[in-house]
């Protein structure tokens, strides 16, 4: 019995080391496509208190929705639902900004936004 838990620990072992060896090259192709598309500002600048704002009420909306579901006593929960539709916009809008940015910088075109090598 307890060559079998050696002959287990040695095959884990040779299992994790092909997957690690298997990985390497897709994480330096991530991390050089995360290198080439990071946004240089972030959340700052004159329309980041949206982007804050956005995420407080999404952060409101869908703890509203945890804690109470979709219909609560027996009503669905508009202004949650509108809350949650107007935060998620808001990011979505800073993001798009944010991430023209980096495709200018980058050196434009769709393959430098998705990350093609």
């Amino acid at each position: 019995m307890p060559w079998l838990v050696l002959l287990g620990l040695v095959l884990l072992g040779l299992v994790l080391g092909l997957l690690v060896r298997a990985l390497q090259p897709l994480e330096r192709r991530l991390a050089l496509t995360a290198a080439r598309v990071r946004p240089g500002a972030g959340v700052r600048g004159p329309g980041a208190w949206r982007v804050w704002a956005g995420v407080v009420v999404s952060a409101w909306a869908l703890a509203y929705f945890a804690g109470h579901g979709f219909a609560h006593e027996g009503r669905f929960p508009w202004a949650a639902a509108v809350g949650l539709v107007v935060g998620w916009r808001s990011w979505r809008i800073r993001a798009e900004a944010v991430g023209s940015g980096a495709t200018r910088r980058a050196g434009g075109g769709r393959a430098a936004r998705v990350g093609a090598v």
